[in-house]
This record gives C-alpha cells, structure tokens and sequence, in this order.
C-alpha cells in the first residue's frame, strides 16, 4: 500500500520535484520521464562544449533550463563493451558493485519497488570537508525501445512518504538519463549518452554547479574504463 506523503515542512523536502500521493501517480510519473528525456537526446538546444578526451571520442554539450540557473549537460562517448553489459552495469543495485565506477557513491539503496522496471531510490555520495554528503531520493525507471535499439536508465528526484534525511547529509536534486545503444559500426560497442542535470542544495551557486559540467563526460570515461581492463 502506497503511504502518504511527508509534509512539506520538512526538510527534505524539494519544491521543484513531484510530490505523487499514489502509486498509479508515480507509475504515470515515470512513463513521462522516459518520453520527455528519451526525446530530449536529440533536440536542437544541445550547444557544444570544449571538452578534451586524450584517446577516445567524448563530446560534452550544455543547455539552458528555464526553471534553474544550473545547466542541462549532455556527454556522448562510445564504451567498449556490448549494449547490455553496460545496460546491467548500469542498473545493478548493488553499492559494492556500484562504486567501481559511480564516484563518491557510499549507498545505493532500494526504498520500494512499485512496479515493473520502477522502484525508488537513495543515494549517499561523500562530499569534501566540512561539506555534508548529499544525499539524493529518487524515482527509477527503465525501458528497451526497439525503434531506436537503445536502453534508457533514469533517476530523477522525487518528494517520496517518510523518507527523512539521513543524518549528516543535504537533500540534494539530480534528473539523469543515460541512453545505451550499440555503434552501428561495431555491435560489440556502445555509444553512451548522459543527459543530466545536478542541484547539490546547500547554497552552492549555480555558476559554481555549471563549472563542473565536464563530470558528464568523466562519468563516461569512468565507465570506459571498466571495460578497458
């Protein structure tokens, strides 16, 4: 049985994120996601962004967002591994697992699971003192889409019932969508796209946020590197 939500006095409590009051709501939830940011991929907003990868073929892009000054980031990168070794990669819900290549992740936990390929989600990630960690609470949600042969893997931020916030961590935002596809000229490689954007809360400023846009494409080369050795 879906529980009702948190009061919005408390403090994990996000304006900007929905608030669903029943399980049909998040269900509904997620299969907007999956359309809005699976066609998001391929708009004209994308502007390209200088980014350097000695050796491999990253590009980073950036976009406005018309609700926040922290901007949209887009990293396309190819992954040397099959579609779906990457596609369980990156849906294994083990934190052990998860650490190889998910930086400054300390837990990966599984809240509740809500319905085929829906669950929801909290992270920790460790932050540098005397920063708090973050901590961010979100709605998961996968799909195979045959008409473009790609997987696509989201979590974005949701208010969710009695789910406080961990001792000595922030709330923090985040919507990401990694879209997974093989190279149409090699089927044993990937081409991984990261559409994301991140709020890491505790008044950090939005021009600060937006100097760190090339985590997107380290984040690919991270996972690159797991199937480089």
């Amino acid at each position: 049985m879906f529980r009702g939500h948190k009061d919005k006095d408390n403090e994990g409590f996000l304006p900007e994120c929905p608030t669903p009051t029943s399980q049909e709501e998040i269900l509904a939830l997620a299969a907007k996601l999956l359309e809005e940011l699976s066609s998001l991929e391929f708009g004209d907003c994308w502007i390209s962004v200088p980014f350097e990868d000695a050796g491999g073929d990253i590009v980073l892009f950036d976009r406005s967002v018309e609700t926040s000054s922290i901007r949209g980031l887009k990293a396309v990168g190819t992954v040397p591994a099959p579609q779906k070794a990457v596609f369980d990669l990156l849906t294994d819900t083990n934190t052990k697992n998860r650490v190889v290549w998910d930086e400054g992740l300390l837990e990966y936990k599984v809240v509740n699971v809500l319905g085929e390929n829906v669950m929801i989600t909290k992270t920790q990630y460790s932050a540098p003192f005397p920063v708090h960690n973050r901590e961010f609470l979100q709605l998961r949600t996968h799909k195979f889409d045959p008409s473009t042969n790609s997987y696509y893997v989201i979590h974005s931020s949701i208010n969710y019932p009695v789910e406080p916030v961990s001792k000595g961590c922030v709330r923090a935002f985040s919507v990401s969508c990694y879209s997974i596809r093989p190279r149409p000229d090699n089927p044993e490689h990937t081409i991984l796209t990261l559409l994301a954007q991140v709020d890491p809360k505790g008044n950090v400023p939005g021009f600060v946020v937006n100097l760190g846009k090339g985590k997107g494409a380290q984040a690919i080369q991270t996972i690159r590197k797991v199937f480089s050795k």
